[in-house]
């Protein structure tokens, strides 16, 4: 009978997420798929929330209790992660990974798009940080040790980045149909292993440097701050800086830069500066295993 209540929810999850996405991207900057895919990241909590006894220790344990917020470490997050992003930039623009390369938008559009920037980037971290660090990792730590949830956890991270519909051509004015069909195609991706392992791998190490934040401070207000950061330069970036035709995507990695050695050197500089300023501190122990 669990089961089958576990089939009912998780199905009623996808039908959910799938009629309520054409109408959000009827209005939303998103990428159609990218839409979806929260939707059932929200949908999921949503049905948690709704379906599960939570005791105040599981909402502790996703690091969203009050006493553990921080508004300074948000911003303070904030600023570190678009702050390594934006050196590493720098470095690679001498060494021809990317070129300065305006790209403005009409004059009326820089009134409001570095907010609507900001509000996304933000709202996407909440959404991906309670629910991976928060809601994946402590369901994976009822039933497996601290090292085990990690790799789960940051390995399913990175993989749900890649479920984007494969080669389905989303029409214009998708519909609950159109959802369906993508689901079907979400796992296209990995059908070419050696075409996202670079990315895979820095977005594995990027989740890792999330968690780190979030077992170090007990509050996921650092991680979400460090996770807008960097989605927010990502989106900003576009109007100053380009690749560089034929640059070494080993080296450089593509337009997210997180998927080339410079960018994983850069998340190793970011992990040791974590580490100098919150080594120290009292590792979060409060696991709800």
């Amino acid at each position: 009978m669990k089961r089958l209540k576990v089939v009912l929810i998780a199905a009623a999850v996808l039908i959910l997420s799938a009629l309520l996405a054409p109408w959000i991207h009827s209005f939303a900057p998103f990428k159609f798929e990218r839409i979806l895919s929260r939707l059932v990241m929200v949908s999921s909590l949503a049905a948690v929330v709704l379906f599960v006894r939570l005791r105040r220790a599981d909402i502790e344990g996703w690091g969203l209790a009050p006493g553990r917020w921080s508004w300074k470490r948000l911003w303070a997050g904030f600023a570190a992660g678009s702050a390594t992003l934006g050196l590493l930039t720098l470095a690679e623009l001498p060494l021809g990974g990317r070129t300065v390369d305006l790209n403005l938008p009409v004059w009326w559009k820089l009134l409001y798009k570095p907010w609507e920037y900001l509000a996304s980037a933000f709202l996407i971290a909440l959404i991906e940080e309670t629910f991976f660090r928060g809601f994946v990792y402590q369901s994976a730590r009822r039933r497996w040790p601290a090292a085990a949830s990690l790799f789960v956890t940051n390995f399913f991270y990175a993989a749900v980045h890649f479920f984007k519909g494969g080669h389905y051509p989303v029409p214009a004015e998708p519909t609950a149909a159109d959802s369906f069909k993508i689901m079907l195609h979400l796992g296209d991706a990995f059908l070419k292993p050696a075409e996202i392992a670079p990315s895979f791998l820095g977005l594995f190490l990027f989740g890792l440097i999330l968690s780190y934040a979030y077992f170090k401070t007990g509050s996921l207000a650092l991680s979400i701050g460090l996770h807008a950061g960097c989605v927010f330069f990502l989106k900003m970036d576009n109007w100053f800086i380009a690749s560089v035709p034929g640059a070494s995507p080993l080296v450089f990695g593509d337009k997210n830069l997180y998927s080339g050695v410079l960018g994983w050197l850069f998340l190793g500089l970011l992990f040791g500066a974590l580490r100098a300023v919150l080594g120290n501190g009292v590792t979060h122990s409060k696991d709800t295993a």
